[in-house]
């Protein structure tokens, strides 16, 4: 008898990842969009393409990102997704594309958005948890505990 150890549901192809914490604070669709934009902004680095105003970008259409990185997510999920990501502006818009009528989506990551970010969530995690450090058994209400 043969044991199977392995799965079509498991990595044999290139694999989307996320960051537990980057879930955490943004949100785990938004975690997912942020960490495969990176993944884009990092090979377009390496290879010094797509360098525009100080930063590297990358693009496609909502239709190409949906099918070529995220064909789990519906369009109108995924154009959700990148909103709520440029209204934080931790996603940045830019065009660079060489005809007017050319509407390719063009977004780099801000950085420095992305850390602020985050700390504020550690520092909000931080004042939850000492928030009740310093009580005594005496001084929690048991009969507001769940």
């Amino acid at each position: 008898m043969t044991i199977k150890n392995t799965s079509r549901l498991l990595f044999n192809e290139e694999p989307i990842t996320i960051n537990r914490l980057g879930a955490r604070v943004l949100g785990l669709n938004e975690a997912i969009v942020v960490q495969q934009i990176h993944y884009w902004l990092e090979i377009n680095r390496k290879a010094k393409i797509n360098f525009h105003d100080g930063r590297t970008w990358t693009y496609n259409s909502y239709e190409q990102w949906q099918s070529e990185n995220f064909d789990f997510w519906s369009l109108a999920t995924l154009k959700r997704i990148f909103k709520k990501l440029f209204d934080e502006k931790i996603l940045l818009k830019g065009n660079y594309n060489i005809h007017r009528y050319d509407r390719t989506l063009w977004v780099s990551i801000d950085y420095d958005k992305l850390d602020e970010k985050l700390n504020t969530y550690e520092l909000q995690n931080v004042e939850i948890s000492t928030e009740y450090q310093n009580d005594t058994m005496e001084n929690i209400n048991l009969t507001q505990c769940k």
